[in-house]
């Protein structure tokens, strides 16, 4: 069940049509079980596509390893030719799949295929990634997502690395139980359900918690002003927390016996997987654009049968996608949803200087610079397509919500940021 009535008007029906959809999957998920097969690390092919999982014994890359949001279409084109030369593991392994070192991505598409696991408990495996060339990842599992894969059963020893070819004794290739933006099944709610069983912490919970990028050195960089948005969720008996400092047998435990979740929306919603069937969320809109914010999203709230609210709380002059950068405040829409649903602290809207306010444009242009220009600048080409008339019409919304708009001065100012961007902008 959602509630879109803090969300503006520019983009609340293109969000409905989001949140309508239908994400559960029934019937049986398909498992392979591939003897002698091949685990082929990811590499980057000459079409600029990645490329990599798991071939049969006579070389055939088997379809059911493709990953939907890495490999490329045509596995022809991966720079792997077969010889008798490989290594061979006298090992059954399982294939997780490339590892995400991104905590979204990981406990929402990375674990997808370990519903084996729980179906199997008598099936004693290895687990199986391959290494290489592609998004969100690390050198090795580590910190929380060890801890996940630990809490399950797989610890360092029984966790293999394949940095290059590698011919195992069996590979068992499980159909993900949960693709982002397409589907999610009963064994991906089984999973979660089997993984909060094997907890056994005993640390305090609450009936009220928000979740706050604050604390986190790499997320809370790419934001200004969340602190304004824990105060009041603070003072309104929300116990705040930022997980990565938790354990993650501490996080299931708190997010699994809370009844009302606040947080901003992006990765830390999806920590719903942890929760209790008819959890309240409260989601603070960051980026814009219905998809981005609900793209692997909509199947956990759908699996976890969530009472889910957006409210916009953010200023968006420019199409960001998750890596933002975000400027939060104390919004209009904010402020209703507090009195609608009787917080007993809701603040008063407080005038802010010009030149704070122009500081805080600098801030957010030279990071936009930054995060889309400097540090990946593919994320500028991707987010080419999205400077629409839908985007300007956002931008006019926002700046007159910061209570100074001008047309003429908000065009020289988009003239001049874009003539800022070509000039220095690389891709």
């Amino acid at each position: 069940m959602y509630d879109l009535k803090y969300i503006n008007e520019i983009e609340r029906e293109e969000f409905r049509a989001v949140t309508d959809r239908q994400y559960f999957r029934d019937g049986e998920l398909s498992v392979e079980q591939v003897e002698r097969g091949v685990i082929l690390p990811y590499v980057k092919a000459d079409d600029g596509l990645t490329y990599g999982g798991v071939t049969d014994s006579a070389g055939v890359f088997l379809e059911l390893s493709r990953d939907a949001e890495i490999t490329g279409e045509d596995f022809g084109n991966y720079p792997y030719a077969e010889s008798k030369d490989i290594p061979y593991v006298d090992e059954d392994v399982i294939y997780l799949g490339p590892y995400k070192e991104q905590w979204g991505h990981f406990i929402t598409s990375t674990i997808a295929r370990l519903w084996y696991v729980t179906k199997n408990p008598g099936d004693r495996l290895k687990l199986a990634y391959p290494a290489g060339e592609y998004s969100f990842k690390a050198p090795q599992i580590h910190g929380n997502y060890l801890g996940l894969l630990k809490l399950m059963g797989f610890d360092e020893d029984r966790i293999i690395r394949v940095e290059e070819p590698v011919r195992f004794r069996r590979v068992v290739l499980a159909e993900p139980s949960h693709v982002p933006e397409t589907y999610y099944t009963s064994e991906y709610r089984d999973f979660y359900e089997d993984l909060k069983s094997r907890v056994r912490s005993e640390i305090p919970v609450y009936p009220k918690i928000y979740l706050t990028r604050l604390g986190n050195e790499v997320l809370d960089s790419h934001d200004f002003g969340e602190d304004q948005l824990k105060e009041i969720f603070e003072k309104n008996g929300f116990h705040v927390l930022e997980p990565s400092v938790y354990s993650i047998e501490d996080q299931i435990r708190i997010i699994g016996n809370a009844d009302v979740i606040a947080t901003v929306s992006g990765s830390l919603t999806h920590n719903l997987v942890f929760a209790r069937e008819g959890v309240e969320l409260i989601v603070l809109r960051r980026q814009g654009y219905p998809m981005l914010t609900h793209l692997f999203q909509g199947a956990v709230n759908h699996m976890r049968k969530a009472r889910v609210t957006h409210v916009d709380t953010s200023i968006r002059l420019l199409p960001v996608n998750g890596a933002g950068p975000n400027i939060f405040y104390i919004s209009d829409e904010l402020i209703s949803f507090l009195k609608d649903k009787g917080f007993s602290y809701v603040p008063e809207k407080k005038p802010v200087e010009s030149w704070r306010r122009y500081l805080v444009l600098i801030w957010y242009f030279l990071r936009w610079l930054d995060i889309h220009c400097k540090q990946n600048p593919l994320r500028l080409k991707r987010l080419e397509g999205q400077f629409y008339d839908s985007s300007i019409r956002i931008y006019g919304y926002n700046r007159e919500k910061m209570g100074w708009y001008d047309e003429e001065e908000g065009v020289a100012l988009r003239k001049l940021f874009y003539g800022i961007v070509k000039k220095y902008g690389r891709y």
